[in-house]
């Protein structure tokens, strides 16, 4: 504890410090911040003496209820408020204090540093009833650390700088605040509208906050520590695990370099940025585009507010994420809450929309397993994965017409003729007299159009399993035809051998490939009409 030996013995400045203590009239304070980090000695304050009248100095040198303020002070070493219990308010603005301020577990009314330059600030544990301000051009050259803490009123670094580029810039590890503000200062009244900095990570883990976070108008920048890939790199800001009764603002955020972390976290309400290219692991060079940082599996919100909720950029959110939760790690919670909160919002297009990028991401990752690819792939153009059921009318139309198209053709040139026909080609010679007004059983002349073929209803007795048109029964492709035809002397031809007709192959080909889609479609009809596929 600081001594007293002879209060003529304190310095110019610390003699009118302790004045204006006991007097609590402080009319001749300085405006600005120190400019020379070496003053004389009279215009400097010893960090002890600060110590003793803000803890309640003695019985003669006890400050009054306005408490201890200081501005446009220079303050010589590390000031000690650590356990103290403080039931005035203190300000010290607009102060350089040349060494680390520590208030760990201290009991405090109100703490301000607005505009003052310090080399560090320890507050684990520390109690603040009403609100702590590291705002308006606060610098700390430091760690700022704030885990445990539990500060009734904001904590305000709006327009502060936190400067650590080798380790983390604020540690805000289980704390308990009202508000958060993270964020730059953009008021008329403000000449200099500084942004929010921070160089080295921000962290907000586990904490409760019972309002809102702003971070727009900040730059968040992680530690400069090397790393060996993208994926080892630092967090820029984290709030993983964080409970926000109100509102996340991220909107508006100038640049978040490293990874963004909001795995865990519940919030209310969402803002987040919808301009990417201000989200990055590092710095676009040379038009580069920026690297997906966003790390969000478990991530809770109810609702967004004030943001963009359009496919396209709710999209683009969900793509930049950090390419092992897009790719071996996928991570599908974050896709299945957008959609949640955009059904809830009364965007359903949008949310389907989502949900059919998810599929398609999952099977681009390797998710689906070797053998269901090309079914989830089918399954994806036939009815969207299930959330565009109408769609399958257009496919089937399509298939259906399609198909109907081949069949013609091929009746035209004759690689489909009468079933029975077909069928005797198959097992046996035939005794064909090709000079015949009619055509004798068990041979084959030609497209027999006499017999009634239709091309739509074929197609459609293969496309619908359900449906006898009987034209798949009276109507065959001709995959075989006889060969080596000779003359009898009777004048009957006979044939010595049989071919593959290679017409005939294909358009069973394609009857088989449109019956296998028939079975297909039939069954994911079903299965969605039954309520049986999980979409989500």
């Amino acid at each position: 504890m600081f001594q007293f030996s002879d209060d003529a013995a304190l310095r110019r400045r610390e003699r009118l410090l302790l004045s204006q203590c006991l007097s609590g009239d402080y009319r001749d304070e300085l405006p600005e911040r120190p400019s020379s980090a070496a003053p004389a000695d009279d215009d400097c304050i010893r960090a002890e003496l600060l110590s003793f009248l803000i803890r309640g100095g003695d019985e003669r040198r006890t400050p009054t209820h306005k408490g201890v303020r200081l501005r446009g002070a220079y303050i010589v070493g590390d000031l000690d408020l650590s356990a103290s219990d403080v039931k005035w308010p203190i300000e010290l603005e607009n102060c350089w204090i040349a060494g680390k301020v520590d208030i760990s577990d201290a009991n405090l009314l109100t703490l301000s540093l607005r505009g003052s330059r310090i080399a560090g600030l320890d507050g684990e544990l520390v109690k603040v009833r009403g609100v702590l301000t590291l705002a308006n051009g606060f610098l700390s050259e430091g760690v700022v650390v704030l885990s445990g803490a539990e500060i009734g009123g904001a904590l305000d670094c709006s327009g502060g700088a936190f400067i650590n580029p080798k380790g983390n810039a604020l540690e805000i590890f289980r704390a308990k605040l009202a508000d958060c503000f993270l964020s730059g200062v953009n008021e008329p009244t403000d000449p200099h509208k500084r942004p929010f900095t921070a160089r080295g990570g921000v962290f907000l883990t586990g904490s409760k906050i019972g309002g809102s976070v702003y971070c727009n108008n900040g730059n968040f920048y992680a530690s400069e520590e090397p790393v060996e890939n993208d994926d080892d790199r630092r967090d820029a800001l984290n709030f993983a695990g964080a409970e926000i009764a109100d509102t996340l603002a991220l909107r508006g955020v100038y640049w978040v370099v490293g990874k963004l972390d909001l795995r865990g976290a519940t919030i209310d309400k969402l803002q987040d940025e919808t301009d990417i290219g201000r989200l990055t692991l590092r710095h676009p060079r040379d038009g580069e585009p920026p690297t997906p940082n966003l790390m969000l599996d478990g991530l809770v919100f109810r609702r967004f507010s004030d943001t963009p909720t359009d496919f396209k950029n709710r999209r683009n959110i969900l793509v930049h994420q950090i390419e092992r939760h897009l790719s071996a790690d996928f991570r599908p919670q974050p896709w299945e809450q957008v959609i949640k909160v955009l059904r809830e919002m009364g965007r359903p297009e949008d949310a389907r929309r989502i949900a059919i990028e998810k599929q398609t991401r999952l099977r681009r990752a390797g998710k689906i397993g070797k053998f269901l690819r090309l079914p989830h792939l089918l399954f994806g153009g036939l009815l969207g994965y299930g959330y565009r059921p109408g769609g399958a009318l257009v496919v089937i139309l399509g298939v259906w017409l399609s198909c109907a198209g081949v069949y013609q053709h091929a009746f035209e040139n004759g690689a489909i003729a009468p079933a029975k026909t077909v069928l005797q080609n198959a097992v046996a010679a035939l005794d064909c007299d090709p000079h015949a007004t009619e055509t004798k059983p068990g041979c084959y002349a030609g497209p027999a159009k006499s017999y009634g073929f239709s091309a739509l209803s074929f197609s459609a007795d293969l496309l619908f399993p359900f449906v006898d048109l009987q034209q798949r029964k009276e109507w065959a492709p001709v995959v075989i035809e006889p060969t080596g035809a000779t003359a009898s002397a009777d004048g009957h031809i006979h044939y010595s051998s049989f071919q593959w007709n290679d017409a005939g192959l294909r358009v069973r080909r394609v009857m088989w490939a449109e019956i296998a889609f028939a079975w297909f479609a039939t069954g994911v009809l079903g299965a969605v009409a039954a309520g049986l596929v999980k979409k989500d």
